[in-house]
């Protein structure tokens, strides 16, 4: 991306913006899209995102709970499930489980009292089944 000026990035201190960001992450996948952050110009794009982090912010901010206490880095397993033939050995098994129930979780969590209220983090499920 083009930035003008050129000095933009460094006026605006986003290397030190991401680097806040990447401290807070709790996993690795997140870990490396704060690595990957970029500016974006686009108005849509940062309202949206603009709105999705307030929403969560206002979560921790009233203690609401939020089901996402599963944060392991399952990237190898599901990588070894997309080989014909692949099996998982029973503790990965266990951990593919894990993951499928905290995103249970977090679907049930979505009720259409909290779909209407938290309509910017709706967003992120929306076309997820």
């Amino acid at each position: 991306m083009k930035l003008y000026p050129e000095s933009a990035y460094i006026q605006l201190e986003f290397d030190k913006v991401k680097e806040l960001l990447k401290a807070h992450c709790q996993c690795e996948y997140a870990k490396q899209k704060a690595e990957q952050l970029r500016i974006h110009t686009y108005k849509k794009f940062i309202e949206t995102e603009l709105e999705q982090s307030h929403e969560y912010k206002q979560l921790i901010q009233n203690g609401i709970h939020f089901p996402n206490d599963f944060v392991l880095n399952l990237a190898k397993e599901l990588k070894l499930l997309s080989i014909s033939g692949a099996v998982l050995a029973g503790d990965q098994l266990m951990e593919v489980r894990k993951l499928a129930e905290s995103m249970e979780k977090i679907f049930r969590w979505f009720d259409c009292e909290r779909r209407q209220a938290y309509e910017g983090l709706t967003e992120i499920i929306k076309d997820t089944y």
